[in-house]
């Protein structure tokens, strides 16, 4: 394998795990999304008090 083909495999690889990662956000969104929006509003609130 030339240095150039080997180079486009690894970019190939990186685009199917981003792919992957995009098709798993989007499955497990509604779940996690409200925890994590719960998770920053408390960390927002709490950092809020501690620069009062």
């Amino acid at each position: 394998l030339t240095f150039a083909s080997k180079l486009f495999i690894i970019l190939l690889c990186i685009l199917g795990l981003i792919e992957l990662g995009f098709a798993l956000w989007t499955l497990l969104d509604q779940r996690y999304k409200t925890l994590a929006y719960d998770l920053a509003d408390v960390g927002y609130i709490v950092s809020m008090d501690t620069y009062k």
